[in-house]
């Protein structure tokens, strides 16, 4: 039988790169989304007909993390065609940044709606098909700034730090029935619209606020700049990479797979030692606590 995979947040960037990858590869996929007879129609149409023409099964679902019925309905859904799905990529995310005082509490609960607890919402209805075949991997789109952070982006980054929590715990806890946790820690990514959306999610400025911070207030600007500079000369990462890594996870078979893997060849000098040593002294901690 062919494998199942389903992915959410595939209306653009990682998600549909990786739909498209593992589609070619003979995977059954269910590309999930928000509103695809809505605003994402044009999105979901172009999968479907990108699918077609390629001779791949990609078949697009609705899908909103947030909600927990439109996520029952897509497995139950997916279960009632496939019986099974052998791979869950968490890849739906939101993002915003700017001072924590211009941040409303509802932007700041959003951020962790959408990251966080669609992750636990998608991850929760999706184990107990891959706990009965004893069999999946779930792999959960993180950030480098899951493990390190850039001023004003503190609660994407809290989000993200917190998605790297519960994946590693869950490695853990999903030993006993050979489902594994992996965490894909992407960096700086122009080519994906990301950057355009983090800009609309952002709090509103605040001009006095930002005064009192003095050059910090123009990191946004700098950033954006600078982004537009790689895109512009050509110098980025190109997002087939992030695609590329999962696919190899989902070719690694279960008790090899490592916990984390940096997809991104500009800081994974930097971050891929941090990782290991961190997983090193992880170990110990729970030797010390478990045992053996």
């Amino acid at each position: 039988m062919k494998k199942v995979a389903l992915i959410t947040g595939c209306s653009s960037g990682f998600g549909r790169i990786t739909a498209q990858t593992l589609a070619k590869d003979g995977y059954t996929v269910y590309a999930s989304m928000r509103d695809i007879e809505g605003r994402n129609a044009r999105e979901a149409s172009e999968l479907n007909n990108w699918a077609k023409k390629n001779g791949s099964s990609i078949r697009t679902i609705e899908l909103d993390v947030t909600n927990e019925l439109s996520v029952k309905h897509a497995v139950d859904k997916i279960i009632e065609q496939e019986s099974k799905i052998d791979v869950l990529v968490n890849n739906a995310g939101w993002g915003g940044l700017g001072f924590i005082e211009t941040y409303s509490l509802e932007q700041a609960k959003k951020q962790f709606e959408v990251n966080v607890f669609g992750v636990f919402n998608v991850t929760k209805a999706v184990l107990p098909y891959m706990r009965s075949h004893r069999n999946g991997l779930v792999v959960n789109i993180s950030s480098i700034v899951g493990r390190a952070v850039f001023p004003m982006f503190s609660m994407y980054c809290a989000s993200k730090y917190a998605v790297e929590g519960m994946s590693q715990s869950w490695k853990y806890e999903w030993a006993p029935i050979s489902v594994d946790s992996v965490i894909v820690e992407p960096g700086i990514y122009p080519t994906t619209n990301f950057f355009a959306k983090l800009e609309n999610n952002s709090p509103a400025s605040n001009e006095a606020i930002g005064m009192e911070y003095g050059d910090l207030a123009k990191m946004p600007q700098v950033f954006g700049d600078n982004v537009q500079q790689m895109v512009e000369s050509g110098n980025f990462n190109d997002p087939q990479l992030v695609a590329d890594t999962i696919l190899k996870l989902c070719h690694t078979p279960y008790g090899q797979r490592p916990i984390r893997v940096v997809a991104d060849p500009v800081t994974e000098g930097l971050y891929q030692p941090y990782n290991d040593q961190a997983e090193t002294l992880q170990n110990q901690f729970l030797e010390m606590f478990l045992g053996n």
